[in-house]
C-alpha cells in the first residue's frame, strides 16, 4: 500500500525537487522516507505577514507573495497507515517555535484520520492551515519582529459529562496540554470530570477547539468519537497576582475539600465558590 501511495506522490508533486525519496528499504520499524517540497499561497492581507517576508518587506516596501515552500519529510512506520508517520518540517518562513506547534497539530491530525494513505490529507490540512502559525510573528511599530510573549493568561475551566475510554482520553489532554505549554489540572471527582487550564488565550482557546473537534473517546460499540457534552464553565483574564500551575496534571479527588484545595493552590477560590459550586450539587 506505501508503495502504491509514493508512485500517486511522484505523479502530484512531479515538478523539479518537489519530492526526493530518500530511503525505500524496508525494516522492522519503517518502509519508506521521504521529503516533498510544499508550496503555500501567501495571504492577501497585510495581517498574516510571515517572519522572512515582513521583514523584507520593511526593506523594500513591498508586499512579497510569492509562494512560502515548506519541506516536508515523512517516515512511513512498517505498520502504516494504522500507524501515522513520523514527519519532519523545514522552512525558513515560521519560527522555531510556529514550526514546531504546526508539527504537533499536523500530527494530532492525522491521528484523527482513518487507517489509510494519508499524507496527501496531511498536506492539503498544512496548506489550509499554516497561515494560522505565520500569525505568530507579527510586525511591531518599531519595525521589530515580534512574538506573541505579551498576549494575556486567561483560566478557564472545562466541564466533561463522562469518558468511555479514560485512559486514552486522559492520554490526550494531557499530550495537548503539554503541546500547547498550559498548565492546569485534569480532576475526578465521583462522576464528575473538570479541567482546569491556564495558559496563553490562543493556546487556551485551541485546546478547547481540539476538545471539541477531534476524536478523544469511544462510543457505546467501541468506535473513536468526539467530545459532544463538553461546557465551558469558566473562560475569563488569569489575575495577574496570582500562582499559577506550571504543568498539567491528573488528580484523583477524593473529598470536595481536596477538590476545592486544586483551585487554592492556584488561588483561585473565588472562581471556585462563584462559578462551580452553584453549578454542581455535590459540592454543597
Amino acid at each position: 500500500m506505501a508503495e502504491d501511495e509514493i508512485i500517486v506522490l511522484k505523479a502530484v508533486f512531479c515538478d523539479e525537487g518537489e519530492f526526493e525519496l530518500l530511503s525505500n528499504t524496508a525494516s522492522q520499524h519503517s518502509v519508506a522516507t521521504f521529503r516533498i517540497t510544499v508550496k503555500c499561497d501567501q495571504h492577501t492581507d497585510g495581517d498574516c505577514l510571515t517572519a522572512k517576508d515582513a521583514a523584507s518587506n520593511l526593506e523594500t516596501g513591498e508586499n512579497n507573495k510569492d509562494p512560502v515552500t515548506i519541506d516536508i519529510t515523512f517516515t512511513l512506520p512498517s505498520s502504516y497507515p494504522e500507524t501515522m508517520p513520523d514527519i519532519s518540517l523545514a522552512t525558513n518562513s515560521l519560527t522555531r517555535e510556529a514550526c514546531q506547534k504546526l508539527r504537533t497539530d499536523l500530527l494530532n491530525f492525522a491521528g484523527t484520520l482513518e487507517a489509510e494513505p494519508m499524507v496527501l490529507m496531511m498536506i492539503d490540512w498544512m496548506k489550509d492551515h499554516w497561515k494560522d502559525y505565520a500569525q505568530q510573528m507579527v510586525k511591531s511599530c518599531d519595525g521589530n519582529i515580534t512574538s506573541r510573549e505579551s498576549e494575556e493568561i486567561i483560566v478557564a475551566v472545562l466541564h466533561i459529562d463522562h469518558m468511555r475510554s479514560k485512559v486514552k482520553y486522559t492520554k490526550t489532554l494531557v499530550k495537548w496540554a503539554e503541546d500547547l505549554q498550559l498548565g492546569g489540572r485534569l480532576m475526578f471527582y465521583n462522576h464528575l470530570i473538570l479541567v482546569l487550564l491556564e495558559g496563553l488565550t490562543t493556546e487556551v482557546k485551541e485546546f478547547i477547539v481540539r476538545l471539541r473537534t477531534q476524536r478523544v473517546d469511544v462510543d457505546s460499540a467501541g468506535r473513536s468519537c468526539k467530545e459532544r457534552m463538553m461546557r465551558v464553565l469558566v473562560e475569563q483574564p488569569h489575575p495577574s497576582s496570582c500562582k499559577r500551575y506550571t504543568s498539567f496534571e491528573v488528580v484523583d479527588c477524593t473529598s470536595v475539600s481536596a477538590l476545592e484545595a486544586v483551585f487554592k493552590t492556584s488561588e483561585l477560590s473565588n472562581v471556585y465558590r462563584t462559578e462551580l459550586v452553584p453549578e454542581f450539587k455535590l459540592l454543597h
